[in-house]
């Protein structure tokens, strides 16, 4: 029984992917194809695919957002904490400076995770909803009744990392 699917060619069509992938609650990786005209990826990603930390830093950096500390944790998580994302982008600039090596100024392995960026009121459109996952019952819910919505940016330096699920495992 296949548990992983990846696309990287052809794209299959809704029928398809609802029966083959969804109903069977498959893991899928899909690649960066259905990417590659979101603002996001043309704004934030220079062509040589290096950050742009000048315009996130620019559009953003007054921001508030959730890092955790991938060094330490906490329960089943790691601590998190608020800083600005202008502050995250320096620490990330000092990381790459420093060639990765965290130890040369004892930095600690940071990442940013669950920013609502699109909820915050910021930018609504820096990436568009595959076909595949427009239709999102908890999305729907959750931004009709002014919760908090389901729609995550996730960014951090090489060797930080958080292993994403889906968080109700609804199997729907």
């Amino acid at each position: 029984m296949n548990y992983f699917i990846a696309y990287n060619d052809k794209l299959p069509n809704y029928e398809e992917f609802y029966e083959g992938i969804l109903r069977q609650n498959l893991v899928c990786l899909l690649n960066q194809r259905v990417t590659a005209d979101w603002r996001c990826r043309k704004d934030w990603i220079h062509d040589d695919g290096t950050i742009n930390f000048d315009y996130l830093q620019s559009n953003y950096g007054e921001m508030i957002v959730p890092v955790y500390n991938c060094d330490l944790r906490y329960f089943n998580s790691n601590p998190c904490k608020d800083m600005l994302l202008k502050d995250f982008v320096k620490y990330w600039r000092e990381v790459i400076n420093n060639d990765y090596n965290y130890e040369v100024d004892r930095l600690p392995l940071l990442y940013l995770k669950d920013w609502h960026l699109s909820y915050d009121g910021q930018d609504k459109n820096f990436y568009s909803v595959p076909e595949y996952f427009e239709s999102d019952y908890l999305n729907e819910y959750c931004l009709s009744n002014g919760k908090l919505d389901f729609k995550f940016v996730y960014m951090g330096p090489k060797n930080s990392k958080f292993v994403a699920r889906e968080k109700y495992q609804s199997n729907d």
